[in-house]
């Protein structure tokens, strides 16, 4: 008996890896998803793995492949059932994977278009009576994945999706750099941050997969090797803008650069018709001296190159002002004057700073390397990897987190 288990047990400690810190924390990220919706009722369904339900300490609940729990959660709690079973309510709840791979499902009640899958981890996070978040604990490159197949689509080229890969990967970065003390997640599923609408099936999406794997660790940096504010748009409408027009922040790498490859795309350009005197009334609170002789003719507006500010007579505001105010596809637009209406005829679509994600496309199209697609847009920037950052970014180049043969703290509760 003892000749039969000693070279398994053998085996089992040379595969075994190194476990001087917490296999289990390397390379996670927290991501509060449905973050503008946080549905108060849902189903979990255990597709690939299996899951140990926590509240805490106690283990009330195990799921194997293909099994789903109810979960409602009112005035602080969480009502967790099965078809057979009333578990309880719980203040806390932790859906913890136990295999090497794990992914579920989430059904919320009542709109079956916010069903989605996700890789890893589930925490409901309640600390009170009226709020509640649900957070996807997530490898950081199932994240990516998840990123930049929600971000792209499914029909991209390989190059671009490893410069939207790299582009993600820093970005996130920086947001774990400013997670705010005591704040539960450390991005949101929106364009708040970055788009994420759960996994990307690495079996069905391979290059979306490979992509993340073949720039793993890769992130940009600026003159001072620290990571850029790798922020990206849909569509620039041939020229980028200045960080400064549209945020406070003026970044040297996130300057307007002349974008012939934006020019052609489906969001290259658009139109919208505004009522003058809606438009004379927002002018008028925002202080400008407008008098009933003023006419639509009078708010031509042109601009062959971006401009930040909007002028008449010796009154200004910001373009980034009228869009929000509007509803606006973009800054770049011109005022024709027509009927005594405006139409506005824009070019581009988002705030226009960093990378045009249809002019991306369309250099990898053209076979551009996806390192050269991101020095076209950041000026003055260089790719590294991670573990060139010091310390503060170790724990994202770490191997990816294993689980399931060995027995962590979290596997024995």
């Amino acid at each position: 008996m003892i000749k039969r288990i000693l070279p398994l047990v053998l085996l089992a400690l040379a595969l075994r890896p190194a476990l001087a810190q917490d296999p289990y924390l390397a390379e996670f990220v927290e991501i509060s998803i449905y973050h503008d919706a946080r549905p108060g009722e849902f189903i979990f369904r255990a597709d690939t793995g299996r899951y140990h339900v926590m509240a805490g300490e106690e283990r009330v609940a195990k799921l194997k492949q293909g099994q789903a729990i109810f979960v409602n959660i009112e005035g602080g709690k969480a009502h967790l059932f099965t078809v057979k079973k009333d578990l309880g309510w719980f203040t806390a709840l932790d859906f913890v994977g136990q295999r090497h791979t794990n992914a579920f499902t989430l059904k919320p009640s009542r709109d079956e278009s916010l069903i989605r899958q996700y890789d890893d981890d589930l925490r409901l996070h309640m600390p009170n009576d009226s709020a509640h978040w649900l957070i996807n604990r997530v490898g950081l490159p199932n994240y990516l994945a998840g990123v930049v197949k929600a971000e792209s689509g499914v029909n991209a080229e390989y190059e671009y999706y490893r410069a939207q890969a790299v582009l993600a990967r820093t970005y996130a970065m920086i947001q774990l750099r400013k997670r705010a003390s005591g704040q539960a997640y450390d991005l949101i599923d929106g364009v708040g941050h970055q788009a994420y609408k759960g996994r990307n099936d690495p079996a069905r999406y391979t290059n979306i997969a490979r992509a993340v794997e073949d720039t793993r660790g890769l992130v940009v940096v600026d003159q001072a090797d620290q990571p850029i504010e790798a922020v990206y748009h849909s569509n620039s409408g041939g020229q980028t803008a200045n960080s400064e027009w549209v945020w406070a922040a003026d970044r040297p790498y996130l300057k307007a650069v002349d974008d012939p490859h934006s020019t052609t795309e489906s969001n290259a350009t658009w139109t919208q018709t505004i009522e003058f005197d809606a438009f004379k009334e927002y002018l008028l609170g925002q202080g400008f001296t407008i008098t009933d002789q003023h006419k639509a003719e009078d708010f031509a507006f042109r601009q062959p190159q971006r401009l930040e500010y909007f002028r008449f007579g010796g009154d200004s505001i910001r373009l980034v002002k009228i869009r929000a105010q509007f509803s606006l596809r973009s800054t770049f637009f011109d005022i024709i004057p027509e009927s005594g209406k405006l139409r506005l005829n824009g070019r581009g679509y988002g705030h226009g700073v960093g990378m045009s994600q249809q002019g991306a496309m369309n250099m990898a199209r053209q076979k551009t390397p996806y390192n050269e697609i991101i020095k076209f847009y950041f000026q003055g920037v260089k790719l590294v990897d991670l573990s060139t950052l010091g310390t503060e970014f170790s724990r994202f180049t770490q191997d990816p987190p294993q689980r399931g043969w060995w027995k962590t703290k979290r596997n024995k509760r």
